[in-house]
């Protein structure tokens, strides 16, 4: 999805290219639909054996495709070991001298290869209208409709379910009791609009979910629908607010160009955090608060639901 920017720069730069993506199976869940001339996706799985048995078919099946140019926008040695000497014009990427987000560090690449300058634009994947259209019906049936002030929780992260919990742990998760008392504090916060307060999980994600709505009670509503990911795309465009800590919904959120409130620890924000008009976005970094708990614990919900109501009502401070 981060390179999104430079996809467009480049469709717009060579107008009659046609364009591969070399990508993960998650990759092609996102861009799939992304635009006509990127017409084929190859996967290439990096886990377990498949490096191992596949890399070698996949160097011959790059080589026969005769490609003119090829735009690495990853810094593992083994896919640039995949282009390098089957591709006529391999770019790869400059080493930053800067704290740089990594979208603007892929459009740099570009700029860097096509000698001019390259504006920055936000990142962008489409939807389509049927899924806009289903999720009006599904909201719809949970009684939501176009007057209410629509919020999102999303209380995991990329990982959450694994055996073995590593740092992300501690970094990204809000505890429960804290989410539930924001969305009771929430449901009240807009005195223009009805709001609504609604989470989507994936069914491994569900029982953090179900301790929140324990506590919370009628303040939010548990979405259940089987995954789809433009399902999922077009319920975050129709928020109106979302309240994420740094993970992956909170990028497809950004793609969508919902405002948002983002919870960091850990990670700076500049190479990390939502890449969209910054006006559209709050980022609590949690080393920035008084207090000794680790992670984003550490934010206190005062400062979630003062950065929530500031939005709700208009008020929209620059990240």
């Amino acid at each position: 999805m981060m390179t999104t920017p430079a996809l467009e720069t480049l469709l717009e730069a060579f107008p009659e290219a046609r364009m591969t993506m070399l990508t993960s199976k998650d990759g092609r869940r996102l861009l799939n639909g992304y635009h006509p001339r990127l017409d084929t996706i190859w996967v290439y799985n990096r886990s377990g054996l498949g490096p191992y048995f596949a890399a070698k078919d996949l160097k011959r099946k790059i080589s026969a495709a005769g490609f003119d140019s090829a735009y690495c926008f990853d810094s593992s040695r083994s896919i640039r070991a995949l282009l390098r000497g089957v591709v006529r014009n391999l770019h790869t990427l400059p080493d930053p001298t800067t704290p740089v987000h990594c979208a603007r560090h892929y459009l740099d690449l570009v700029e860097q290869t096509l000698g001019r300058p390259v504006s920055t634009r936000p990142v962008r994947l489409p939807v389509s209208a049927e899924a806009i259209a289903g999720v009006h019906d599904e909201l719809a049936r949970h009684g939501i409709g176009e007057k209410h002030y629509l919020i999102g929780i999303h209380p995991t992260y990329s990982g959450y379910s694994r055996v073995f919990r590593n740092r992300q742990h501690i970094h990204k998760m809000w505890p429960a009791e804290r989410f539930a008392e924001l969305c009771r504090r929430l449901q009240d916060s807009n005195p223009a609009r009805p709001t609504r307060i609604i989470m989507d999980l994936l069914p491994h994600e569900r029982q953090i979910g179900e301790r929140i709505l324990r506590q919370a009670g009628n303040a939010v509503t548990m979405l259940t629908e089987a995954p789809n990911i433009e399902r999922y795309k077009a319920l975050l465009r129709r928020l109106n607010l979302f309240v994420t800590p740094d993970t992956g919904p909170m990028h497809i959120a950004a793609a969508m160009g919902t405002e948002m409130v983002t919870l960091f620890s850990g990670h700076d924000p500049r190479d990390c955090g939502p890449y969209m008009d910054p006006s559209k976005f709050t980022i609590l970094q949690a080393e920035k608060f008084p207090g000794t708990r680790p992670g984003i614990a550490n934010i206190e919900v005062d400062a979630v639901y003062q950065a929530c109501t500031g939005r709700i009502n208009g008020h929209r401070p620059a990240a």
